[in-house]
């Protein structure tokens, strides 16, 4: 029955209650609903009106408050550990679930649910505010555009409008868009970003991370923590973050047809097994963790699916309490992926693995192997009681981090109104993304910008693209209803609010449209990217004969790269590559600009287009921001720099199962080691061009090589110049190259062709010139050897600086003995 204790309100306006089931079958109030315009202390916040519930936090019955985890005085510590030791057994297993909204009533606990992404987007629905509209979240890039910025000030906006507007839901006791099934409430917590590693440009959630540089991760992964994070200065969190997916996880369906010895072969990411040596572990598939809990300071992180050498992720001593707790110093919890510990190619015991998980240090299941197994394995006396409560106790202190038990008149980010969610602000920071990110691949013919009052041919299947914009990690992007009919995954959310590029370009000008890809008459109004008829071909021919520009959008969306899908090739898809040189064929002489939406990089034949811009998946104003930067508007000649490699096609003879990077043949991966193995890259990893030119140059005349040692640093400065007609960015990018450097390396220790080490990104007028000056310091020129150590090797390190393409400034550092930087511990 309902529980009898008083309810302390915090809000002071009680108009209503609810309730949910408790563990104990029993029910347990859960909501209040608060009027709006409540004072909360002496702050006076604007909350939704009548019937938008408010989720209550712990501590709100009067016979509870006088106990110590109530109170706010004492340590986050110290009132977790005195909750701990209050639970019965029974509830401890029930909290060990992160999605299952266990509640305990006579503590007054509410049910609570870990689990909503925030990758690139609040994973929330749309949250009616006091001004009678929906607010709906901002749908930010995808995580490679945001990364092809190289500009940390903005990922951090980027994870403050994120991290704002999941709070904003936790407030109003908003939940996720999704079918009834996932529909959980948001709490304080999200997970994400997603660091992974673009290991291979076949892997189905490239658009989900940032790049294949794990320093360029690890950036972009601390600033955004940052942001999503808040003010480290508060007693409070804004949003507890939790990086993913820790770690080696790039792989999720995918059927080996490289012809070689392991031909046929099906892998599954639900207990792939990676074979990865020390040196490849610490160098890319640990670094961008370790940069990103270190700077900023991430509370939560999720183990993958994956495997490693044997051990399951979440089931890995060294890798979660060895690596991360020891010398990459975590201080949060860890939650497995779901189901992460039952899915597996292998039958196994569920005992065994709960018991190996909670010993390693995971201290969240999401899943039932937890709840269902722990008292079996303690019973066992595989694990024990003492370890149970230190994960029950770790997560407890994070939800008070979030404020999960305090009064809310003391939580500034409890405040926070509706009003907060998807603003005119966070829409700008949106398209301002989107401009920075996108890249320039080439301009010939002067193809950009396009020219005004000229008729541009637009086509291609994306040409029109809406809910493609923003990839799949996200709940809502437009006020309205999921289709009934279809699962969330299949990405069926309302678009209305979305304008396309061709809606856009049409606002600029005189367009001709047409798809060129004809879709199936079971699949009305897909992109239909992958299709194999070639029905549309004439229209898109006849249009581009007519005009005197041509913009075709070609790429892929979720039915060809996304979670759970890998891609077998790495070109266009369907008859995307035939339309292309169709059209081509037809208008030899028209200026052609190809525009490319993607998640992994797409190979395809560069000589059929005068100019290529590489957008990924550009966003909720990815439309505008598209038409902007084609037409050179002003403010629009931003543009990025490539967070990866295109690689050719000839590149799928790689085995995508061989995890490593470093280690020759099928196991030579990213712009650090790839040699041409299998064909020449089409564009670099950093390459990006700008619609104006800049030059670049040493400041200062050739000098003897500044020192760098463990606790001395030094600095490259360039000057960067823009000597074309228009305003435009700069993105100068630093790199420790091994051509021009002479190190003493132990025999056998791979060593990097280049590295990236440091980034800056200068808007300029045109004439306008400006100093760049870049940090180095023993991790620019540090290099790892192959039993995964750091160390800072004795000779002359090379830097080298670059703006993308075009010409380049050397510096030479001296390192006088070698040192260790950084043990693996593992």
């Amino acid at each position: 029955k309902p529980s009898t204790a008083k309810l302390r309100s915090r809000s002071h306006h009680v108009v209503d209650r609810s309730v949910s089931r408790s563990c104990s079958g029993r029910m347990l109030l859960t909501h209040v609903v608060v009027a709006a315009g409540a004072v909360l202390g002496a702050r006076r916040v604007t909350l939704p009106p009548n019937n938008v519930n408010i989720t209550l936090h712990g501590c709100l019955l009067d016979n509870l408050t006088q106990l110590p985890f109530c109170d706010p005085t004492k340590s986050f510590s110290d009132r977790a550990a005195d909750l701990t030791s209050r639970l019965t057994f029974t509830e401890k297993l029930c909290l060990m679930s992160s999605t299952n909204g266990c509640a305990v009533s006579r503590l007054g606990l509410p049910a609570y649910n870990w689990g909503v992404e925030d990758d690139h987007a609040a994973g929330i629905g749309c949250i009616n505010g006091t001004d009678g509209q929906p607010h709906c979240p901002t749908v930010f890039p995808t995580l490679s555009i945001v990364a092809a910025t190289f500009n940390e000030s903005l990922w951090e906006q980027v994870g403050t409008v994120i991290g704002t507007e999941m709070r904003v839901a936790n407030n109003v006791g908003g939940t996720r868009m999704r079918d009834p099934g996932h529909n959980r409430p948001i709490g304080v917590d999200g997970w994400g970003p997603n660091l992974n590693i673009q290991r291979d440009p076949r892997w189905g959630r490239n658009s989900e991370v940032p790049g294949e540089c794990s320093f360029l991760s690890g950036k972009v992964g601390a600033a955004m923590t940052r942001g999503i994070q808040g003010d480290p200065s508060s007693k409070f969190v804004l949003l507890l973050g939790a990086l993913k997916h820790v770690t080696a996880y790039s792989l999720e369906n995918w059927v080996d047809d490289t012809g070689g010895p392991r031909n046929g072969t099906k892998y599954s990411r639900f207990g792939f097994d990676g074979t990865i040596n020390r040196h490849d572990l610490a160098e890319t598939y640990l670094e961008q963790f370790r940069i990103a809990i270190a700077e900023g300071n991430s509370l939560g992180m999720m183990c993958s699916y994956s495997a490693i050498n044997g051990t399951a992720s979440c089931e890995n001593e060294k890798l979660l309490n060895s690596w991360a707790r020891g010398s990459a110093k975590f201080q949060g919890n860890v939650v497995t992926d779901c189901g992460a510990l039952k899915m597996s190619s292998e039958p196994k015991d569920l005992v065994v693995s709960a018991a190996n998980a909670l010993n390693s240090g995971t201290d969240l299941n999401c899943g039932s192997v937890y709840s269902q197994n722990l008292e079996a394995a303690i019973n066992r006396n595989l694990t024990t009681t003492e370890t149970l409560d230190k994960s029950i106790q770790r997560t407890f202190e994070l939800m008070m981090r979030g404020g999960y038990f305090d009064p809310l008149e003391s939580q500034p980010y409890a405040a926070i109104p509706a009003e907060a969610v998807g603003t005119n602000a966070s829409h700008q920071l949106a398209k301002e993304a989107a401009l920075q990110g996108m890249v320039l691949l080439a301009n010939n013919k002067n193809a950009l910008p396009l020219k005004p009052h000229k008729v541009t041919a637009v086509l291609g299947p994306l040409a029109n693209a809406t809910l493609a914009l923003g990839s799949r990690y996200y709940d809502a992007i437009c006020p309205g209803n999921l289709n009934p009919k279809l699962p969330w995954a299949k990405g069926e959310r309302p678009s209305g609010c979305i304008r396309s590029p061709l809606q856009q370009l049409a606002a600029r000008g005189a367009v001709l449209h047409a798809s060129g890809v004809v879709c199936p008459n079971d699949r009305p109004g897909d992109h239909c990217v992958g299709s194999t008829s070639q029905d549309g071909f004439a229209a898109a021919v006849a249009a581009a004969k007519q005009a005197d520009q041509i913009v075709m959008f070609l790429g892929t969306d979720h039915s060809i790269e996304t979670e759970g899908t890998d891609r077998q090739k790495l070109t266009l898809p369907g008859v995307q590559p035939e339309l292309l040189a169709a059209v081509r064929a037809a208008a030899p002489s028209t200026p052609l600009t190809l525009v490319l939406l993607n998640g992994g990089a797409i190979a395809f034949d560069t000589t059929l287009a005068d100019a290529v811009v590489e957008t990924f998946f550009a966003g909720v104003e990815g439309g505008e921001a598209i038409a902007c930067a084609l037409y050179g508007e002003r403010g629009c000649n931003r543009w990025g720099r490539l967070p990866i490699t295109v690689f050719p096609q000839t590149f799928a003879q790689n085995d995508m199962a061989n995890m490593g990077v470093s280690t020759g043949g099928s196991g030579i991966r990213t712009y650090r080691y790839y040699t041409d193995e299998f064909g020449a890259p089409l564009y670099e990893f950093g390459t990006g061009l700008s619609l104006v030119p800049f030059t670049l140059a040493a400041t200062a005349p050739p000098s003897p090589p500044q020192t760098i040692s463990l606790t001395e640093g030094g600095s490259v400065e360039v000057a960067v110049t823009n000597v074309g007609n228009r305003e435009g960015d700069a993105v100068v990018l630093a790199f420790w190259t091994k051509k021009g450097s002479n190190v003493s390396v132990p025999q056998g220790t791979p060593v990097p062709n280049r590295r990236l080490v440091g980034y800056s990104r200068v808007s300029l007028e045109a004439g306008a010139a400006a100093k760049v000056e870049i940090g180095i310091t023993a991790d620019s020129l540090g290099l790892v050897d192959v039993n995964g150590d750091t160390q800072l090797y004795a000779g002359a390190h090379e830097i080298q600086v670059s703006l993308g393409s075009g010409s380049v400034v050397s510096q030479e550092f001296s390192v006088a003995s070698t040192a260790m930087i950084r043990e693996l511990a593992w």
